[in-house]
C-alpha cells in the first residue's frame, strides 16, 4: 500500500495550522486585497442576522409541506426540534467594519517630545490613534522623553448555538381537493456569543501612568477601553453572551395545490419581538434576534416531482421557498462619529461651555487633563428602521424508500437601516483643543482622533492677520452642530450573502411518521465586508400527528 499521499496530506495540514497560528500570535496588519474589504468602516454597530429564520437552509431543510400531511387520517399536524450552532470565518473583514481607516491594526501613540519641539512628534508618522483622547497619560507626556506608544488589533468572531422549535398544522382542510389553510408558530432559543479578540502590544509604556490628584489617567489602551468614565463604546477582553428567544414567528397561509406531483402554498406573517435591544455598551455587542423590532411577513414555497422511479421508490424534486419580512422601526442606543472624522466619538469634548469655563479655572495639571469622553456625548437615543430582507432557498431533493439527501443555494438580502435622531440635537458640545493648547477651556473643531499636528495645533496666520477662534470667547463658533453628526456610522448596512448547503435524512414508518435530518452550510460574501461569512451545522427531529 502506498503511504506517500497520507504523508503529504499530514505534511500540508501541519504546514497550514502553523501558518494559522503564526499569523494569530504575529497579528500583522493585513493588506486590502479588493475596495469591497474597507466599503464600509469606522461603524458602530453591525446587525447579524439571526439563525433558524424562515426560508433558511437549517429551517427548511426535511421539513416541508409534505410532513404535514405524512400521517394517513390523522390531524394534518408536524413538529419538529433542531439543534444548531455556526461560527463567522471573515474576522479580518469585520476589523475593517469596526476599526477606523479600513485597518486591522492600529497604532496609538503619545507625542514624542524628544525632537524638542513638543508640538512635532519625532517620528513623520502621524499615529492612528493619539492617546491623549483615551486618557492614556504618562510620566513622559509631559517631559522631553519618549511618549506611550502601542499597537492594538482585533479580530472578532461570533458563534452561536441554540434550539429550535417549529409547530404547524392544518385549519379546516378540505380532504377531496386536499387544500386548505394552516397555521404556524416557530421560534430559536440561541446563545449569541461574540468575541472582538482585542489585542495590546505595549511598544514603549512612556515611563508609566502619571498620577494626578482628582482624575483617574489610565497606563495602555487595554485599561481605556474598559475605564469607568466611559459609559458606552467599551471593549470587552474575552467572549460576551446573551442568550434568549430570538424572535417568534407567527404565520397563517393557505394551501392552493397539495397533489403529486406538485405543492404550492404561501402566507401571510408577523415577527413578535422577544430578544433585546442593542444599548452601545460595548462594541460588538450580542444580540439575539433581530434587535427587538415588530414585523410583518409574506411568502410561499412551491414543489415539483422532476423524476420517478417505475421501479423503486425513488423520486427526484426541485424546492423553492421564499420569504420577505419588513421590520418596524424603534428607538436604540447607537453611538455617532462626526462627518469625515473617523472614531471621533472617542474624542475629548466639553460638554458645554460651563465646562470649558470650569476647565480654565483649573490647575494646570487638572485643566489638561479635564474633559468629557466623546463617546458619553455622541451616544444617543436613535431611531431605527431595518425595513426589508429577503431569504430564498432552492434546493434538489432526492428521496429514496425512507432516506432522503438535498443539497441547494440560499440568497439573503437586506437593505440598510434608516436611521434618524430620536430627540432633536441640542448644541452645546464642542471639541477640547490640543494638550498643548489647553490652557484656558479652547476649542478646536478641525482636530482629529489621530493627533495629526497640523490639526491639533493652529497658529495665528501672521500674514494675513487672522486668528483662529480658539479662546473659550470664541467657544459658541466651534459647538457642534446636527450636521456635523454622522448618522451613516451608526447604522448596519446593506448586504447580499450566498449560502450553500447539503442535508439527508430518514423517516420511519410508523404510527407517527418520525424524521431526523443532519445538515450543514456555509455563507459566504462577494462584495460586503458587513457581512459575515460563517459555518453552520444541525440537526432535527420531528413527527407528523
Amino acid at each position: 500500500m502506498n503511504k506517500r499521499p497520507h504523508c503529504l496530506l499530514l505534511i500540508l495540514f501541519a504546514v497550514l495550522s502553523t501558518s494559522l497560528l503564526a499569523n494569530d500570535c504575529c497579528r500583522t496588519e493585513c493588506s486590502v486585497k479588493t475596495s469591497c474589504d474597507c466599503e464600509n468602516t469606522s461603524r458602530s454597530y453591525l446587525a447579524i442576522r439571526p439563525m433558524f429564520q424562515s426560508s433558511s437552509p437549517e429551517k427548511v431543510s426535511g421539513f416541508r409541506s409534505d410532513r404535514l400531511h405524512a400521517k394517513e387520517d390523522g390531524w394534518h399536524g408536524t413538529e419538529e426540534v433542531a439543534l444548531f450552532g455556526s461560527k463567522t470565518t471573515n474576522d479580518l473583514e469585520l476589523a475593517r467594519y469596526f476599526f477606523p481607516f479600513c485597518k486591522t491594526n492600529l497604532i496609538a501613540a503619545d507625542y514624542d517630545n524628544r525632537s524638542g519641539d513638543p508640538i512635532l512628534p519625532i517620528t513623520p508618522k502621524v499615529p492612528d490613534l493619539f492617546t491623549y483622547h483615551f486618557n492614556v497619560i504618562t510620566n513622559n507626556t509631559f517631559n522631553n522623553l519618549a511618549g506611550f506608544r502601542s499597537e492594538i488589533s482585533i479580530r472578532p468572531e461570533q458563534s452561536v448555538i441554540g434550539a429550535g422549535f417549529q409547530w404547524r398544522k392544518s385549519l379546516g382542510m378540505n380532504d377531496d381537493q386536499t387544500r386548505g389553510f394552516f397555521t404556524s408558530i416557530s421560534f430559536p432559543i440561541q446563545r449569541v456569543s461574540n468575541n472582538l479578540n482585542f489585542k495590546e502590544d505595549v511598544i514603549n509604556d512612556g515611563g508609566g501612568v502619571v498620577v494626578v490628584e482628582g482624575l483617574n489617567p489610565v497606563a495602555n489602551m487595554t485599561e481605556a477601553f474598559q475605564q469607568e468614565a466611559w459609559d458606552y463604546g467599551k471593549i470587552k477582553i474575552g467572549s460576551q453572551s446573551k442568550t434568549g428567544v430570538a424572535d417568534i414567528e407567527f404565520k397563517v397561509g393557505y394551501e392552493w395545490i397539495q397533489e403529486e406531483p406538485f405543492h404550492l402554498e404561501s402566507y401571510l406573517g408577523m415577527v413578535i419581538p422577544t430578544g433585546n435591544k442593542p444599548n452601545s455598551k460595548v462594541i460588538f455587542e450580542p444580540v439575539v434576534g433581530n434587535g427587538r423590532h415588530w414585523g410583518i411577513t409574506l411568502g410561499n414555497s412551491l414543489g415539483i416531482e422532476i423524476w420517478r422511479s417505475q421501479t423503486a421508490d425513488r423520486s427526484l424534486r426541485m424546492e423553492y421557498a421564499g420569504h420577505t419580512q419588513y421590520l418596524f422601526r424603534n428607538t436604540q442606543c447607537r453611538s455617532l462619529d462626526l462627518v469625515c472624522k473617523p472614531w471621533s466619538r472617542y474624542m475629548n469634548m466639553y460638554r458645554n461651555q460651563d465646562e470649558a469655563i470650569t476647565a480654565s479655572t483649573l490647575s494646570d495639571s487638572l485643566r489638561t487633563l479635564f474633559a468629557t469622553p466623546g463617546i458619553n456625548i455622541l451616544t444617543m437615543p436613535i431611531k431605527v428602521r431595518p425595513g426589508f430582507s429577503h431569504n430564498m432557498t432552492t434546493a434538489g431533493v432526492f428521496q429514496s424508500n425512507g432516506w432522503r439527501v438535498e443539497g441547494g443555494y440560499n440568497l439573503y438580502c437586506r437593505q440598510s437601516e434608516c436611521i434618524q435622531l430620536a430627540c432633536p440635537w441640542q448644541q452645546g458640545p464642542a471639541i477640547k483643543a490640543s494638550i498643548i493648547e489647553a490652557t484656558g477651556g479652547e476649542t478646536n473643531p478641525v482636530r482629529d482622533i489621530t493627533g495629526n499636528a497640523r490639526l491639533d495645533v493652529i497658529k495665528p496666520n501672521t500674514t494675513i492677520g487672522a486668528f483662529p477662534r480658539l479662546s473659550l470667547g470664541d467657544y459658541k463658533y466651534n459647538m457642534i452642530t446636527e450636521d456635523d453628526l454622522d448618522l451613516v456610522s451608526a447604522s448596519s448596512p446593506s448586504i447580499l450573502t450566498h449560502t450553500v448547503y447539503a442535508a439527508g435524512g430518514y423517516t420511519f414508518d410508523c404510527d407517527y411518521p418520525t424524521f431526523f435530518t443532519v445538515g450543514g452550510s456555509y455563507e459566504f460574501n462577494q462584495n460586503n465586508n458587513a457581512a459575515p461569512e460563517r459555518w453552520a451545522l444541525w440537526g432535527k427531529l420531528g413527527l407528523s400527528f
